[in-house]
């Protein structure tokens, strides 16, 4: 790991912005007990949070405060899961193995045959390279903004180019336009793996490490009573 107090405290701000879009009337207390981030430490995140942008809150009582994810501060989610799997392992080496786990599992539990991907950039290729390795048959490569007319020899598709949910499986790559890649994926395939949702469930396993051997999740336990105002 490059650096582990870098990688811990995006860590810790990935945890806060996952927990908050779970659950916006979700308490400073709740957040400290869900992410294993010290409650004083989840103040300080927040207030700081707040004044990026990334989250806005509204009172809901004397004593309650709702907090919620800016669109900003969703766009940071995510780049917050990229930013630290650079950190701590190699982003393409993590993308291979992640696909290759969960396809592995597919074909052994439901005897999947054919696969398509969503989505031509970098991790794309991580992801053919899963599949060539699984020995499944990579049926079509689709591409959201439609930007290329090939792909690795192959011809980049639209949703309406097979018949529909005809395909096994879809990865999709796409890390951005989240909505219309599904949106796509539902249409051609049987079963929808994204990328993202992967890379989060592996990283939450790898990353418990690092948030365990933190030193600053020893520090004293402050009281709510500093809880934010309404931004």
């Amino acid at each position: 790991m490059k650096d582990t107090r870098t990688a811990s405290k995006i860590w810790r701000d990935y945890q806060i912005l996952d927990e908050i879009a779970r659950n916006e009337n979700v308490s400073q207390r709740n957040l400290a007990g869900q992410s294993g981030v010290a409650l004083g430490q989840v103040n300080q995140v927040l207030k700081r949070l707040v004044r990026k942008g990334l989250v806005k809150t509204s009172r809901v009582n004397a004593k309650r405060v709702a907090y919620y994810l800016t669109p900003q501060g969703f766009t940071e989610k995510l780049r917050l899961v990229v930013e630290y799997t650079q950190l701590t392992i190699n982003l393409f080496s993590c993308v291979r193995r992640v696909v290759s786990e969960r396809l592995n599992d597919l074909v052994e539990r439901e005897a999947v045959e054919t696969v398509a991907i969503l989505g031509t950039g970098e991790l794309a290729e991580a992801a053919y390279l899963s599949i060539q390795e699984t020995g499944l048959d990579l049926a079509a490569v689709y591409d959201v903004r439609g930007a290329r007319n090939r792909w690795f020899g192959r011809p980049v598709r639209r949703a309406g180019d097979v018949p529909p949910r005809a395909i096994d499986v879809v990865v999709v790559t796409e890390m951005e336009d989240g909505v219309e890649a599904r949106r796509l994926a539902g249409q051609v395939g049987q079963r929808v793996i994204e990328l993202r949702e992967l890379l989060s469930e592996s990283l939450a396993m790898f990353a418990q490490r690092v948030s365990e051997d933190d030193p600053a999740r020893d520090e004293a336990v402050f009281s709510e009573k500093g809880e934010l105002q309404e931004a």
